[in-house]
């Protein structure tokens, strides 16, 4: 589990609620298996955020496509693997 007091640090910003941050980026599985307080439903707004900016970053950087091929790039951009090396970047 990612030490919230870690990541505000590699991000220079503070959050309001650091509970809310903790359940945040705990995994479900995580929490189940350690009998701690997990939040699916911020998981699944934290993925709808990340689709969002992702698709502002791709059209800034790109400009407009046709669907076929943002979508590929999206997918591209949001996959484990990328998001994998942008967390350990910022110590998650």
């Amino acid at each position: 589990m990612c030490d919230p007091g870690s990541l505000e640090q590699s991000l220079s910003y503070q959050f309001r609620d650091p509970d809310l941050l903790r359940d945040a980026l705990t995994h479900p599985s995580y929490a189940h298996e350690n009998r701690v307080a997990s939040n699916e439903s911020l998981g699944f707004l934290g993925d709808r955020v990340l689709e969002l900016s992702a698709v502002t970053l791709l059209l800034e950087k790109r400009g407009p496509l046709p669907k076929g091929r943002l979508t590929p790039r999206l997918h591209r951009l949001i996959q484990g693997r990328t998001l994998s090396r942008a967390a350990r970047a910022l110590g998650v």
